[in-house]
């Protein structure tokens, strides 16, 4: 266990996957999760396609806590939104917002929103108010603003994959190499830790 940065994520498909940010997990050689007190190993590391910051991380096991079944929403500039996440290490911290600009890409879309989000926030889910959720909290898309990953555009890609396999002993991923943040990865209880010593 080691105290190099940290950062969030969330359970998803029946707590079988964790969805995080890409860049968090990134050039680790060892990844485990800790949740309530238990701690148990990461079996694979995915990316999705088209550079997103998004990574799935899939468990050993499932995890027995309350399964939670998201409503996906997609919402338009103006429209307040609720990030939870850990900014600066602050574990389950709430911040609102209103989504303030959505930029078009060649790939699709993300989203920029005022919801504080700081060193942690990254890899947090993002919801409406309804409680939908609408996308996750990754890097900055400029080197200037953090942005958010619509989960529209995650839930398309959840059905192609791409593992980011093991060299030297660390999660290489060719598509990565701006990304150079490290993180301890919390959220609900939930503490992915990254070791950077050989298991």
């Amino acid at each position: 266990i080691t105290n190099d940065g940290y950062g969030t994520g969330f359970y998803y498909r029946n707590n079988k996957i964790i969805i995080t940010a890409l860049h968090l997990v990134t050039g680790k050689n060892y990844i485990s999760v800790v949740s309530k007190g238990e701690k148990f190993e990461i079996d694979k590391v995915y990316r999705m396609k088209d550079d997103l910051d998004i990574a799935v991380l899939v468990l050993e096991r499932s995890e027995s806590s309350n399964i939670i079944k998201y409503e996906v929403s997609s919402p338009t500039i103006l429209d307040p939104v609720i990030l939870i996440s850990n900014p600066v290490g602050f574990k389950n911290t709430v911040t609102t917002g209103y989504i303030t600009n959505i930029i078009k890409t060649d790939t699709g879309h993300f989203l920029i929103a005022n919801a504080y989000a700081s060193l942690g926030s990254s890899g947090g889910p993002v919801f409406d108010s309804n409680g939908s959720i609408v996308g996750v909290q990754t890097a900055y898309y400029d080197k200037k603003h953090q942005h958010i990953v619509p989960f529209t555009i995650i839930k398309n890609n959840l059905n192609s994959l791409i593992e980011v396999e093991k060299r030297f002993g660390r999660y290489h991923d060719e598509h990565s190499k701006g990304f150079t943040w490290f993180s301890r990865i919390f959220e609900n209880g939930l503490q992915i830790i990254k070791n950077t010593n050989s298991k």
